[in-house]
């Protein structure tokens, strides 16, 4: 019996020599041995954090990799994967090859989107998975996948992801709190054209007020009116297209507020408003 017992310690002893976990601000990842080497990666700066997580084959040939983004910015999953990865925005898919189409998937227990993509290195193939979701005011971008005559082993490291995220808002006054911190460090983009989100506040008991810098723009320049009825126009068109309007949408029609939007110049002299009523939040 005491031999046994003292086999077991020394079991788990090497297991916790060997299977490691890793933590940043906003994941944690575990790796089943020491096959895999890590390497953390601030090259997003305070836009996020990446890790880097590869195994190869004892000759230097890589055989295993993950990469895992943190992105400090409430991108859509799909719009994001078409962009780094179908049109080939990102470094590590300039080479791809056989791309296919973005795809509903769930990933650490988180609606997300998947696009599956090959490469050629070295006369090797690999298979990829490129994985995105939402998570807090955030967006987790993962690359997974193996060389072709590879044990399809990686997803024991992707499955062992842990987001490390505040809990979802469930009312407007926490998601103002919440993305105090964010804005602090970063105005959030808004969308394509360039305008980004300054501030969000509840200046009364019935609205929620966005903060909006419209960049290359004056009040002295513009038709106030066709100015904003362009805005309501894309309004009504994109409004489910990034998930932080998504957030704010679903709560001011939770909690029967209007959504008034506050357009600047770039420093910060107001150029106009927009209301939108309880009814059209609910259409």
């Amino acid at each position: 019996m005491k031999r046994s017992l003292l086999a077991i310690a020394a079991l788990i002893t090497t297991l916790a020599a060997t299977a490691a976990t890793h933590t940043c601000r906003y994941f944690t990842i575990d790796t089943p041995d020491d096959s895999w080497t890590v390497t953390p990666d601030h090259g997003l700066g305070d836009m996020g954090a990446r890790m880097m997580v590869s195994r190869n084959d004892g000759t230097q040939g890589l055989t295993h990799l993950a990469r895992i983004d943190y992105v400090d910015r409430p991108f859509t999953p799909a719009s994001y994967l078409t962009a780094q990865v179908v049109n080939k925005r990102d470094n590590f898919t300039h080479s791809a090859i056989n791309i296919g189409t973005v795809a509903d998937t769930t990933f650490a227990g988180y609606n997300a989107k998947c696009v599956n993509f090959d490469k050629d290195a070295n006369g090797s193939i690999y298979h990829f998975a490129a994985i995105a979701f939402n998570a807090g005011w955030g967006t987790y971008f993962i690359i997974q996948g193996q060389q072709d005559d590879a044990a399809t082993i990686v997803g024991r490291i992707t499955s062992s992801i842990k987001p490390v995220v505040p809990v979802q808002p469930t009312s407007l006054a926490q998601l103002v709190a919440a993305g105090k911190e964010s804005l602090a460090r970063r105005r959030a983009a808004w969308d394509d054209g360039g305008e980004k989100l300054m501030a969000v506040s509840l200046p009364d008991d019935a609205t929620v007020q966005l903060d909006i810098e419209v960049p290359f723009v004056t009040a002295e320049a513009i038709d106030l009116a066709t100015f904003i009825q362009t805005k309501r126009k894309n309004w009504i068109k994109h409004r489910k297209e990034v998930a932080l309007r998504d957030g704010i949408i679903d709560l001011a029609k939770k909690e029967g507020r209007s959504i008034k939007y506050v357009y600047r110049e770039t420093r910060g002299k107001e150029i106009g408003t927009m209301v939108i009523l309880q009814e059209e939040i609910r259409d």
